[in-house]
């Protein structure tokens, strides 16, 4: 029960440093106060990136949260924004009243989803499992032996072959 306490104080009021665990990745360290979280942003609406700034000019009237952002430029893989409350010295204009999303920043999902946090970042992400981990434990939920794939089949005998002189891959 406390661990589900933690976890639901966790998502309304996010530490900003330190570990959180999350799904796949546990996130670590500290906000450098680099402010490239805030600039240089693609922003993603459903499980698209917002392509074009007539898109966004729709989505800001129906989105409060859009509203916080500014369009840059376009490029291949879509529209550009940064914090509209970004200040030269890289600090948040709002921050106290910052919103939740920039609370949590950065959450796995900024990986799921395709992004990387920049160099001069503080925070880190190392995975939960390493692959050869989440291979085994699909193995053992399906039941099968180690080495042996979902398409193995072993061969039936043809008609003019004897069940002893049939050849089992594996």
């Amino acid at each position: 029960m406390i661990k589900f306490v933690n976890k639901l104080r966790d998502y309304f009021d996010p530490p900003q440093s330190g570990t959180i665990e999350g799904e796949y990745y546990i996130r670590t360290g500290e906000c450098h106060g680099c402010g490239q979280c805030c600039s240089g942003i693609h922003l993603i609406h459903g499980d698209k990136v917002i392509d074009s700034i007539e898109k966004w000019n729709k989505l800001k009237t129906r989105f409060e949260d859009y509203n916080y952002f500014i369009p840059v430029e376009e490029n291949h893989l879509g529209v550009v924004f940064k914090c509209r409350n970004l200040q030269p010295d890289n600090s948040c204009g709002i921050y106290d009243d910052r919103p939740m999303f920039c609370k949590k920043y950065p959450t796995e999902d900024t990986l799921l989803f395709g992004g990387a946090l920049s160099p001069q970042c503080g925070y880190s992400f190392k995975a939960k499992f390493q692959f050869d981990d989440i291979l085994k434990k699909a193995a053992e939920k399906k039941h099968l032996k180690p080495g042996k794939l979902l398409n193995d089949v072993v061969p039936k005998p043809t008609p003019n072959e004897s069940p002893d002189k049939t050849t089992i891959a594996g």
